[in-house]
Order: C-alpha cells, then sequence, then structure tokens
C-alpha cells in the first residue's frame, strides 16, 4: 500500500491533514493503521497540526477547528 509506506513525518502530516480536510475529523488509530506508526507518533502528528492551527485536539483524534467552534457554540 503506497499510503503506508509514507514515512518522513511532512509528508505523513500534510497526508493526515488532508484526510482531516475531507472528513472534518482524524483519529490516531487512522493514522497509526494508515502510515504504520506507533500511537506515540500518530499522538505527535496531531499535537504538530494542532500547533499549526489545522486541528483542534480532542479524545481519540483531532477536529477543525470550525467543527469545535461550532460544538462550542451549541454547549452554551
Amino acid at each position: 500500500n503506497e499510503i503506508s509506506r509514507v514515512a518522513l513525518p511532512a509528508e505523513r502530516r500534510r497526508r493526515a491533514s488532508e484526510i482531516l480536510i475531507r472528513h472534518g475529523w482524524v483519529t490516531c488509530q487512522e493514522i497509526q493503521l494508515l502510515f504504520q506508526v506507533s500511537t506515540a507518533t500518530a499522538r505527535r502528528d496531531i499535537d504538530h497540526l494542532a500547533r499549526r492551527g489545522i486541528a483542534v485536539r480532542v479524545y481519540g483524534g483531532a477536529i477543525l477547528p470550525e467543527l469545535h467552534m461550532a460544538d462550542a457554540g451549541r454547549a452554551r
């Protein structure tokens, strides 16, 4: 599988951000399975996306910032 051969962090994070943008969310488990990386690496990738403002960390993965803001608005 071509996706699973992606080893470079920058390429892996780019592909993970594409999934995030397409679906609105990405899980640590998806990153682990798609890229054959450890849980710690998947979490670091999500942390990197969050630091860049591309994602908001949530339990088990990340969502788009817009979805996080919409959810916060409903809670009020």
